[in-house]
């Protein structure tokens, strides 16, 4: 319902990632599911190309136009040398556009749909293309632009970035950044895909293996580019520990500043989901007897068991606790090899690092309530 009653507080939390409050209560509106729904996967010359065909697709399909994304065709090389999946046209080109329609009416979507097609491949805005209305196909044309990432997973570590810039600006980035490693055998391959509504590129640069000095190119180098044309450093994943110390390349000072007097405002006591998203004065960085994450790093040493790794990463979230091998679950076992520990082939993480809770924190914790009502509420 429509309340113009003062600020609205909801929207403060919005990206906030859960440092200014808790959800205690969701009310989800779920609208029907769309009756028609068509997918189109289009070729493209060039991203000039893309671009216009995506300004078309606005003045043309309308209401019905529900997805845009576009990749490039080093995208489709990866993801057939990994995966086997290959893009449903015959021929090849430079780059892929993935258009999907969602309405209520059948006829008249697909109606929309060819006729916006046909005008487009006149003007030779695309090249070849295919449309699919039924399941089967519509999830084939999808995977090509969703598994991307899993292609790249197995390319070899892979320098993941999410960045929104102005439209035409969008694939300059990628183009620089294959400048930046021309000739470089410590980078694979540089891949640009993403979501055109919203300006939104995935960056992606493989390498056998993690390289300081390929990271040392990559940053901050990447987050100038996007300062100097307006863009943002994070369009989608977040800011979290890793981006914290660079939000000052998307965000003005006093923006910055704001956000740490909310902070301190709505959290005097900096618990909630401490040390993410902005430094607040009079708030610690980071909690645990190792002081930070990169003081947490130089005291790991491998091979070490997965339950001391465990231990060691849950410190600083938990703080001082008693010793680990009083605890059941941490007592020693068979030590793991570094590649099933770290999720890249890096012996030691290039960045602070600090396990998902989804992976690490909440097994564990269920585990301790399965063991004792004791260590479960210690924790």
């Amino acid at each position: 319902r429509k309340d113009n009653t003062g600020s609205y507080l909801k929207q403060l939390v919005i990206g906030s990632e859960g440092t200014l409050g808790i959800i205690t209560k969701l009310t989800i509106a779920c609208p029907p599911l769309p009756a028609s729904e068509n997918v189109a996967f289009l070729a493209c010359e060039s991203f000039d190309d893309v671009l216009k065909l995506f300004k078309e697709a606005k003045k043309n399909l309308g209401e019905i136009l529900s997805a845009y994304e576009f990749l490039d065709s080093a995208c489709v090389e990866v993801l057939t040398k990994w995966t086997g999946v290959t893009t449903p046209l015959e021929s090849e080109a430079p780059f892929y556009v993935l258009i999907e329609t969602a309405g209520s009416n059948a006829e008249h979507d697909e109606q929309k749909l060819y006729g916006f097609l046909e005008r487009t491949m006149e003007d030779g805005l695309v090249v070849d293309g295919t449309v699919g209305s039924d399941p089967s196909k519509i999830k084939a044309i999808w995977d090509v632009r969703e598994r991307i990432t899993e292609a790249l997973k197995h390319d070899g570590y892979v320098y993941k970035y999410d960045i929104s810039l102005p439209l035409p600006k969008l694939y300059d980035m990628v183009e620089d950044t294959r400048k930046l490693f021309e000739d470089n055998d410590k980078v694979t391959r540089v891949v640009g895909f993403g979501h055109m509504g919203d300006g939104n590129l995935h960056l992606n640069i493989t390498g056998p293996k993690f390289e300081d000095e390929v990271m040392s190119q990559l940053e901050p180098w990447l987050w100038e580019w996007s300062r100097d044309v307006r863009g943002s450093i994070s369009a989608e994943h977040g800011v979290g520990f890793k981006k914290r110390d660079v939000l000052g390349y998307s965000k003005a000072p006093e923006a910055i500043e704001l956000m740490a007097t909310l902070k301190k405002t709505m959290d005097p006591k900096g618990i909630l989901n401490p040390y993410k998203l902005v430094k607040v004065p009079g708030q610690p960085e980071h909690r645990g007897q190792y002081g930070n994450s990169s003081a947490l790093l130089d005291r790991l040493e491998f091979p070490m068991t997965f339950p001391e790794y465990v231990w060691e990463c849950l410190c600083p979230l938990v703080g001082e606790v008693s010793d680990p091998t009083t605890v059941p679950f941490c007592r020693p076992t068979r030590p793991l090899p570094p590649p099933l520990i770290w999720a890249h082939t890096s012996p030691i993480p290039p960045t602070p690092f600090i396990p998902h809770p989804r992976v690490f924190v909440l097994p564990l914790l269920a585990r301790l309530r399965s063991t004792t009502q004791a260590h479960a509420t210690s924790y």
